[in-house]
């Protein structure tokens, strides 16, 4: 008798902390877990692909590689006051520890590193290169 009971009785309530872990994941994930087990599966690769979209990691793979090449072929002086910092359609942004560095870069070095750079990136990803103070 208590099965016959088991059987017609109403799935449980949904809780708030529940519900704010879905809106969570949905917000990380770029869709809701819970939509997708009630009618269409996702496909591995599209959920793969729209959350490497989202959160940009073939730009922040570049810009790893770009720090990279830079710790090496970048004049040992250098390297220790300027940093790549992020690229900007086209535009890498460097950080400079003072002006005196940003001045000298800037007006002695900057096309040496450009090349450097776009020799290893090629010109279209890397088009130019701008210094602050960070």
């Amino acid at each position: 008798m208590n099965r016959k009971r088991d059987k017609h009785r109403s799935p449980p309530r949904e809780r708030p902390q529940d519900r704010n872990l879905q809106n969570t994941l949905a917000a990380w994930w770029g869709f809701s877990p819970v939509e997708s087990h009630r009618g269409a599966c996702l496909n591995i690769a599209d959920l793969v692909s729209r959350v490497s979209k989202k959160h940009q990691f073939e730009k922040r793979r570049i810009e790893s590689e770009i720090a990279l090449v830079w710790d090496k072929s970048i004049a040992p002086g250098i390297d220790h006051h300027a940093r790549p910092v992020k690229l900007v359609h086209g535009t890498l942004i460097v950080n400079v520890d003072n002006n005196t560095w940003l001045h000298d870069l800037v007006r002695y070095h900057n096309s040496k590193i450009l090349e450097s750079l776009q020799a290893s990136f090629g010109s279209k990803l890397i088009q130019r290169i701008s210094f602050r103070i960070g």
